[in-house]
């Protein structure tokens, strides 16, 4: 594997490990800022979409996870794409909450940019697994 594949896998799972928590605090949202490019945006698709700033979207979910004591945010497969200074990462997750079964499965689709020595994430969009719409099989593995 090359060294700039590595690094977005890294930026990856960093993401993954800002989002979650065990201990009832919450996600380490200083994390994910820094992970985020200043200007990024993302969110969840759907019927309702709307594309969030990182601030508007750390505002959402900490009021929406508020009450909870766990949330765990697993990474399962991607695929990576990179050209110069720009990359794609379709990853799919699983999510468990407060330390149950599984709550959901879907994908992220991240775009990073290269920001000096480190990748960011310059938008990231999700979707969920449904009963009409399933994970490819190449992205069921892992986690």
């Amino acid at each position: 594997m090359d060294d700039q594949k590595r690094h977005l896998e890294e930026a990856v799972a960093a993401l993954y490990r800002a989002i979650s928590f065990t201990d009832g605090r919450g996600p380490d949202w200083d994390a994910l800022r820094r992970l985020m490019h200043p200007q990024a945006h993302f969110g969840p698709a759907g019927a309702a979409f709307s594309y969030p700033t990182v601030e508007e979207f750390v505002e959402r979910a900490a009021k929406g996870m508020a009450s909870l004591q766990s949330f765990d945010e697993i990474g399962l497969a991607q695929r990576v794409e990179q050209f110069g200074r720009i990359a794609h990462v379709f990853t799919s997750y699983r999510t468990i909450v407060n330390g149950g079964g599984v709550s959901e499965r879907g994908i992220n689709s991240m775009q990073f940019v290269r920001d000096g020595d480190s990748w960011r994430c310059l938008s990231m969009i999700w979707d969920v697994e449904s009963a009409s719409l399933a994970l490819p099989a190449d992205m069921q593995s892992g986690g």
